[in-house]
């Protein structure tokens, strides 16, 4: 199960076949973000502008779509959430 960094605040969906939080399946995010140590490594911190929007486009106001499933239900039940800054 993946872990959304929301823009807004959370927005998790619930299944709407049985009730439950469904589970991240993947964020298409407009930017990476550079401040995570995670995803970017220092010395690329110069180049933060090219490194956070490497293609040149956003979505919306740089906005994040967030994919969900029901791990539960079959047939798999899908929901996105977007959230723009």
């Amino acid at each position: 199960m993946g872990h959304p960094r929301w823009v807004q605040g959370d927005e998790t969906p619930e299944c709407t076949n049985c009730g439950n939080r469904m589970n991240l399946l993947v964020t298409c995010a407009s930017q990476e973000d550079a401040d995570s140590l995670l995803w970017s490594p220092a010395p690329r911190r110069a180049q933060r502008d090219r490194f956070e929007n490497p293609s040149g486009q956003s979505w919306g106001d740089f906005s994040n779509a967030y994919i969900f499933y029901c791990a539960r239900c079959r047939p798999l039940r899908i929901r996105s959430v977007v959230q723009t800054s």
